[in-house]
């Protein structure tokens, strides 16, 4: 199943770098094809910056950004209508300020695959 992350993102330069290296960790270890869709939402810090070079390091990163902050809805109404037209099969949320485990994603899959 192709799967993506979708990642609503405002001033999380500091939460990014560590989001995306666990989120990569999961996808190679349990070989999933699994996405991440970095919504930045308007940032004042430097999370596109970090967002970038991330997106340049790990491959199925994405980024889309706004100049100003249209809050979570926005962020994520973008994020799904991405996800939509690249015909992703599994759409995840989850918040970039490491409150959600991304280990618990292969349970999901499995969930779903049943």
């Amino acid at each position: 199943m192709r799967s993506v992350v979708i990642l609503p993102m405002y001033n999380e330069e500091e939460n990014a770098p560590l989001i995306v290296e666990h989120l990569d960790a999961v996808r190679k270890k349990h070989n999933l094809d699994l996405s991440i869709l970095a919504v930045n939402d308007g940032s004042k810090d430097s999370t596109e910056a970090v967002l970038r070079k991330l997106q340049e390091a790990y491959a199925g990163v994405v980024v889309m950004s706004y100049a100003t902050n249209k809050g979570m809805g926005g962020a994520l109404n973008t994020g799904i209508a991405r996800a939509l037209e690249e015909n992703f099969d599994v759409l995840i949320f989850m918040d970039a300020d490491l409150t959600h485990d991304g280990g618990d994603i292969p349970k999901f899959l499995d969930k779903l695959a049943g």
